[in-house]
């Protein structure tokens, strides 16, 4: 090399732009449920790299839930910003309470709405009788089989209280308790995605085994 010349740089490297991680949660309820997720996106964002987009629900039934499900699936795949990956998982949060009673000799509307998932590749996650049971097990065992409106008096007594007044999660409440509600939701049945437990029982577990599947395989890109 001639002196005085200059070392050619070396191109400077781009850093990898990394894939954005999103998962789809289309929730039966407008307030308890969203409200929830909410609460835990943050550390599920740190823990697993998994961003939850969720959406509320609206005089919903399980049928709506799934529908609407494959509704922002759709508008996200057909979106023009390039940074708008498809949902990797879609998720749909409904409860049993009074949707699992046949119709004039049709299945029930969550009947439906797990058959109507299942072929869509949409994951029904069903809590019985309702949500709030999975919330109890953030705090403590619950093993009570209760009708809805009983389950909402013992949601709001002093000694279990999660909710407020109407269907507001209290402030205080241990969101980053999923770990141990899992294990108590487990020990009544490890209720698949896409079918129905016993009174009381939640399949939301499943959720979270999936955000640490989702993990573990960007890990081993």
């Amino acid at each position: 090399m001639a002196k005085g010349a200059r070392k050619p740089r070396s191109p400077k490297r781009q850093p990898r732009q990394e894939r954005h991680i999103k998962v789809l949660i289309c929730t039966e309820g407008a307030v308890t449920e969203p409200q929830y997720f909410e609460g835990i996106s943050k550390p599920i964002q740190e823990i697993y790299h998994v961003t939850l987009d969720v959406i509320p629900g609206q005089h919903s039934d399980p049928v709506k839930v799934v529908e609407k499900c494959m509704e922002k699936r759709e508008e996200r795949e057909n979106s023009k910003k390039n940074q708008d990956f498809p949902y990797v998982r879609c998720f749909a949060v409904v409860d049993v309470d009074h949707w699992d009673n046949p119709i004039k000799g049709k299945l029930s509307r969550l009947r439906q709405a797990i058959l109507l998932a299942k072929e869509n590749d949409i994951n029904v996650l069903v809590s019985n009788i309702k949500f709030e049971v999975w919330l109890l097990w953030h705090k403590n065992t619950y093993d009570k089989s209760l009708d809805s409106k009983s389950l909402d008096r013992h949601c709001k007594n002093k000694d279990n209280k999660i909710l407020k007044e109407g269907k507001n999660i209290v402030p205080d409440f241990p969101f980053q308790n999923w770990e141990e509600a899992c294990k108590r939701a487990n020990q009544h049945g490890r209720v698949k995605a896409n079918s129905i437990g016993r009174n009381p029982s939640s399949a939301l577990p499943r959720l979270f085994e999936a955000l640490k599947a989702l993990a573990d395989q960007q890990q081993q890109q």
